[in-house]
C-alpha cells in the first residue's frame, strides 16, 4: 500500500498485520492534482493497547501487528 504525504509518496515496510478492525468507514473520495483518486489524509496515528489507531476522511481503523509499523518516504522528485 502506498500513501502520499505533503506530495511525497510513502509506503509501509514489510510488517504483517495480524488484525485490522474498522471502527468507521467512509465512501468519500477526492481527485488529486494528477487526476488520481485520493481517499484523504491520515489525520492521526496513535498507539493504543491493542495496536495502532489511524483515522482520517476515509474512516478510523485499529491495526494490530507483532511489530510497530515503519513508514518509508520516497524522496525522489516525483514520488515514484
Amino acid at each position: 500500500m502506498r500513501w502520499r504525504w505533503c506530495g511525497a509518496t510513502a509506503s509501509r515496510s514489510g510488517r504483517r498485520s495480524t488484525k485490522v478492525e474498522w471502527k468507521r468507514r467512509s465512501g468519500a473520495h477526492f481527485v488529486d492534482a494528477t487526476g488520481e483518486v485520493d481517499l484523504g489524509n491520515i489525520d492521526y496515528m496513535k498507539r493504543e493497547a491493542e495496536g495502532w489507531e489511524l483515522g482520517g476522511d476515509w474512516g478510523d481503523v485499529v491495526i494490530v501487528a507483532q511489530t510497530d509499523p515503519r513508514f518509508l518516504l520516497d524522496d525522489s522528485a516525483q514520488g515514484d
